[in-house]
């Protein structure tokens, strides 16, 4: 139950940093290496996380019946998959935003 809450948590952070992640392509960082190196931070101590939590849950209910936990619905499976894609970045690479911006340059003047 810990390990979920705790990767439930890190799947949350990991989604708000995937939503704007395709900003960084505007600084001219690659969003895919600044996506791996904020996820490798914030997953540092996971573990440790989660085992403090079922350890101080253990400390505060010693006799914990995990079978009766379940049955009673206290404690539920995760039931969603979460999946990311990696290569979406809406606003292209700096190559193809120049080529953009010469193509609608072009076509204004065209249009004169």
């Amino acid at each position: 139950m810990h390990l979920d809450d705790q990767w439930t948590e890190h799947l949350g952070l990991l989604q708000a940093t995937r939503d704007g992640i395709h900003l960084r392509a505007l600084g001219g960082q690659n969003p895919l290496d600044e996506f791996h190196t904020i996820a490798l931070k914030e997953f540092d101590g996971f573990f440790d996380r989660a085992y403090a939590a079922a350890g101080e849950a253990l400390r505060q209910d010693g006799d914990l019946d995990i079978q009766a936990a379940l049955d009673a619905g206290r404690a539920r499976r995760p039931s969603a998959t979460w999946t990311y894609m990696v290569t979406d970045n809406p606003l292209g690479d700096a190559s193809s935003r120049a080529a953009e911006a010469l193509r609608a340059m072009w076509k204004g003047r065209s249009r004169r």
